[in-house]
């Protein structure tokens, strides 16, 4: 699993496109509902160039709380020179919503039985977003994201946020009995007679996961520093299972260290600790 921070693109300059709201959107500490919009779905208008201070290891390209249609493409591409005429990476253009479904759990009546993709209620009640994992993450300077989804019905593309950065991922998974869930603030009031009524609010995702005997010196460099810079406060990205890209988007998300766990010395030189990480939205 990986655990990234910190967002390298919140201190980089972003141009390019044409966006009515502006692309200083995509920075934290703007609330992800507030979000940058293009002027249109027009490819030359969906696109953005970003430009660290220097060269950064990037693990994974992210974006959070888009509008993007079930048929958008996506391409990120590194380079060199401010110019980008020397390219580093380029993904191609890929899907932005992969497969999500198996073509067993799908009856061939489905809409989505080919490709496995979402669908339009399958994507209800999440905050959409869009990831990628370079393999092997780049270390470059440059970089340049292109959207296409000129058939979106909106007209324009919206996006929350945009997340790029290397981080922690442990040389050990979590144990067993971590666990990925579903929590709500929803309020339920019953009524003299029983019946209930509902303010329905939105589901959001929580991550507990521990490790038992992490590298002492590993767990210090790494998982004691991470809590120390991130506090409860600055956003993470948590990839649960980069490897697999039929679940990826579901058990990822943008998050916040709920709480701060300690190192507990288990054994000599091994260390445990654990992380709750919950979704922001």
């Amino acid at each position: 699993m990986m655990i990234l921070y910190p967002n390298r693109a919140d201190k980089a300059v972003i141009t390019g496109g044409e966006w009515q709201i502006p692309l200083d959107r995509l920075k934290a500490p703007s609330p992800l509902k507030r979000v940058a919009r293009s002027a249109s779905a027009a490819l030359a208008d969906t696109q953005f160039d970003i430009a660290f201070d220097r060269l950064q290891t990037v693990k994974a390209v992210a974006l959070a709380n888009i509008n993007f249609s079930l048929a958008a493409m996506w391409r990120i591409r590194a380079f060199d020179d401010p110019e980008m005429t020397v390219e580093r990476h380029n993904s191609g253009w890929i899907r932005v919503y992969p497969r999500l479904y198996s073509t067993k759990s799908l009856s061939w009546r489905d809409p989505n039985f080919w490709l496995g993709g979402p669908t339009s209620e399958s994507l209800e009640g999440l905050t959409q977003q869009a990831i990628y994992l370079p393999d092997p993450a780049p270390f470059a300077r440059y970089w340049k994201i292109e959207i296409d989804d000129q058939g979106n019905p909106d007209g324009y593309l919206d996006i929350g946020r945009l997340f790029m950065a290397g981080g922690y991922q442990p040389s050990m998974n979590y144990v067993y009995g971590g666990g990925l869930g579903l929590e709500t603030k929803t309020r339920v009031d019953e009524a003299l007679g029983g019946n209930e009524f509902f303010d329905r609010r939105k589901t959001y995702r929580v991550a507990r996961i521990g490790w038992d005997y992490l590298p002492e010196q590993e767990a210090l460099e790494k998982a004691f520093d991470l809590q120390r810079q991130a506090g409860i406060d600055r956003e993470v990205f948590l990839i649960m299972k980069p490897g697999d890209e039929v679940n990826l988007t579901r058990t990822s998300f943008l998050g916040r260290f709920r709480q701060l766990s300690p190192l507990e010395q288990i054994v000599y030189r091994r260390a445990s600790t654990a992380f709750e990480i919950k979704e922001i939205q």
